[in-house]
């Protein structure tokens, strides 16, 4: 008869698996009103570097945001997890065709103030 090999041997004895650590989800203040928009609400917005609108569901929002007063959204299509303006928020896709004007204006807005900061 063939010997048994070492890792045989060790398989007898019982491996204590290692117990999961316990993760604590962090109790966020999230703001869920906004200008007449609430949490969970469907919109429209036309994405910084897109043409086609997004229709999206709201999750919260962030009224003190560097830029403006944004909300993040999650994209329905695709799952996504992004950020907009709210002022570029509509409750149509032809509507926030038409506030992509705004979203321009904000961006060019915000890389003259940094401009500003970085000289």
């Amino acid at each position: 008869m063939a010997e048994k090999s070492k890792t045989a041997k060790k398989r007898k004895t019982a491996v204590k698996r290692k117990p999961n650590k316990k993760t604590t989800k962090l109790d966020k203040n999230k703001i869920l009103e906004y200008k007449g928009w609430k949490a969970e609400d469907r919109c429209y917005t036309v994405f910084s570097g897109e043409t086609k609108p997004s229709l999206c569901d709201i999750v919260e929002f962030h009224p003190k945001d560097n830029i403006a007063p944004s909300a993040s959204l999650m994209e329905v299509s695709t799952g996504k997890y992004r950020v907009a303006p709210v002022s570029t928020l509509s409750e149509t896709a032809k509507g926030a065709k038409d506030l992509r004007p705004v979203l321009e204006s904000l961006l060019t807005k915000a890389k003259k103030k940094k401009q500003k900061k970085s000289e």
